[in-house]
């Protein structure tokens, strides 16, 4: 059989990039802070958007961080963030920090909920049930991992008490996180991890830089957000996609938020909206808005 496939290769050399920053910690371990912290020194002025799955819990540090909010609520389906994350990079921001992904994994009508509910249908058969929802979640990594800006995520950990020593003799219950609250394996997906502790300690548990690997921040400061920036800045500059504005891929965009060719067409209708190459940006974003609005 003839081999079909087409393969280049070429020298290795450093490409700039994006960033890809995961916060797992309890609550109260200071992600949000951390997040907002981190993404201030990445955008270097640029808008930073920020999907809030918390109760809009980032608002409470509007006085410190200039930043806007993409409120999200239940169902936390993985094709809600999806759409929210698309929404957003149309929006051209310099940072989008999703601060509670862990409820499209165990939030109200997140994936493991969705899960038995198709796995219902199929006599509660959960092979069969995972079959229909681990595509979705796929996607929502895809989402991530491709994502056009800088981008940081924050994760839930299971939160368990120990016993240590209060430094009078006795001991007292502390707080620790433990396994992020996500599918396993999304920390694969980043370029750095940050275990949060409860007091407010950052451990670099997984990286690709190699500068801070297994380092302790106590507490995480801006200059951590600088060291990042100077390495994801540093190579040369990778070279610019072109994405052509026909309508087969205005539909290929629509097919990732979980659009048919047919309901594209009636929410550009809805918009008074017809396929214009020059009204890209504004078709591709009002689809993305109206699945974030109708989760």
């Amino acid at each position: 059989m003839p081999n079909t496939f087409q393969f280049e290769l070429y020298e290795a050399t450093e490409i700039q990039s994006k960033a890809r920053i995961g916060l797992a910690g309890p609550a109260g371990s200071g992600k949000t802070w951390t997040g907002l912290l981190l993404a201030t020194e990445l955008a270097q002025g640029a808008p930073i958007i920020v999907i809030d799955s918390e109760n809009r819990s980032s608002a409470k540090y509007a006085k410190d961080f200039l930043f806007k909010v993409l409120p999200l609520k239940a169902p936390y389906s993985p094709a809600q963030y999806v759409a929210a994350i698309k929404f957003a990079e149309l929006q051209q921001p310099g940072v989008i920090f999703v601060d509670g992904i862990s409820q499209a994994w165990a939030g109200e009508g997140g994936a493991l909920e969705m899960a038995d509910q198709a796995a219902a249908r199929y006599q509660n058969n959960k092979f069969a049930g995972w079959r229909d929802v681990t595509p979705e979640h796929n996607k929502l990594v895809d989402s991530l991992v491709h994502c056009q800006t800088h981008l940081i995520i924050s994760l839930r950990t299971k939160t368990e008490y120990i016993l240590v020593d209060n430094g009078k003799g006795k001991t007292k219950p502390e707080k620790v996180g433990m396994a992020p609250i996500q599918r396993e394996g999304m920390d694969y997906e980043m370029d750095i991890v940050l275990e949060m502790t409860i007091k407010h300690q950052a451990l670099v548990s997984k990286t690709r830089m190699h500068s801070i690997d297994s380092k302790i921040y106590d507490p995480p400061t801006a200059e951590l957000g600088k060291e990042i920036l100077a390495w994801l800045s540093s190579g040369e500059i990778a070279p610019e996609t072109i994405e052509e504005h026909t309508k087969d891929n205005l539909i290929l965009f629509g097919q990732t938020l979980g659009l048919t060719p047919a309901s594209i067409a009636r929410e550009l209708k809805k918009a008074e909206l017809e396929f214009d190459p020059e009204q890209w940006d504004k078709m591709k974003t009002t689809l993305a808005a109206s699945v974030a609005a109708n989760p």
